[in-house]
Formats: C-alpha cells, structure tokens, sequence
C-alpha cells in the first residue's frame, strides 16, 4: 500500500474523531445546556452551579458553592477537568494533523465524504445498552472506583444517570448531523481541487 493510501485512510479516520470531539467541546463548556438537563433530570436547581461547573472546566476556578461537595467528590472533579482539557488538546492536535495532511493527498473530496459516512454510521453504538458505555468510558478515563457514589451525594443528585444520558446523546446527534452536512457537501462538491 502506498503512502498516499495510508495518509487517506487515516484522514477518513480522522473525520469522525475531529467531528465527536468539537460536538462534546462545544456542550461541554454550555452551562445553559447544563441546565436544562439538570431542569428534566434533577429536583434539584442547579443553575448557578451549573455556571460554576464549566468556569471550573475553563479555569480550574472553585466557586464558594464547591464547598458542598465531598473531598472524593472534588477529586473527581478535578479528574474529569483533566479529562476535558486533554480532550481538547487532543481536538486542536487532530485539527492541525487533518489540515497539515490533506494538503498532501489526492481527492480530498473522497476523504471528506468517505470520513462523513462513518461519522454518520457511529450513533449505531448507541444500540448497546447506555449503562454498559457509560461504565466502559469511566472506566478508560478513571481509576477504578474514583467515580461510584452513593445516592445521596451532591453529584449523583445534581447530574444523575438521565442528565449523562441526554448529554452523550446530544453529542451523538450533534456529530451526527455535522457528519450528514459533510457526507452531503462533498458528494456535491465537484470543485474541490483534487
């Protein structure tokens, strides 16, 4: 297989990695978004720590409001900021690699539409159940039993299983959609220089 081939396939891959990170990027830091999960999901009213929640993702900012969560809790907090922040950075990696890389292949439009399907393909994990995913990606992300609390604590009452439900579907779509705009334009797009 020739270089050109490898450089393809991993650009085709890369679309729908590119296209699932800016979707969590962009509800990841929108505390409106927050809130009206946690308005369908918790008895909670969580608006202002909401807000106080993704400054602390920007920033690593803690509001006077953290001081009602646990110590454990706080750690895991602390654990998902990082999560994020290299998620992120990962993000911008992929963007400059995809941009650096294209210039240098033939038919991008076959790479844009190719990487589009598969993009458009992915919400078929969504077919396995919810609470297995969820506890695989803490899995992947955390060390084991960082992330399990009882009942009764502020986490668990603030963003319960429903909210990470709505919130992962929502990227889901999200990606989803971007993936369909990208399948559709490059189908369409016959001036692309190849």
């Amino acid at each position: 297989m020739t270089m050109q081939k490898y450089c393809k396939i991993l650009l085709i891959i890369l679309v729908p990695l590119i296209v699932y990170l800016m979707s969590f990027g962009i509800l990841i830091y929108d505390s409106d978004f927050y809130t009206g999960l946690t308005e369908e999901y918790s008895s909670l009213d969580a608006s202002q720590m909401n807000k106080d929640m993704v400054e602390y993702f920007k920033t690593g900012s803690i509001s006077s409001g953290f001081t009602e969560f646990s110590a454990v809790e706080l750690v895991h907090l602390e654990d998902v900021r990082v999560v994020i922040n290299k998620l992120i950075v990962l993000l911008m990696i992929l963007v400059v690699l995809f941009l650096v890389m294209l210039r240098f292949v033939e038919n991008k439009r076959e790479i844009l539409f190719y990487g589009g399907i598969i993009t458009v393909v992915i919400p078929v994990i969504f077919l396995l159940p919810f609470d297995l995913l969820f506890e695989k990606m803490h899995g992947l992300f955390f060390t084991s039993g960082t992330w399990i609390f009882s009942a009764d604590a502020l986490l668990v009452n603030l963003y319960p299983f429903g909210f990470f439900f709505s919130f992962a579907k929502s990227i889901i779509l999200g990606g989803f959609c971007l993936g369909l705009v990208i399948t559709v334009f490059s189908s369409k797009l016959y001036s692309l220089p190849q």
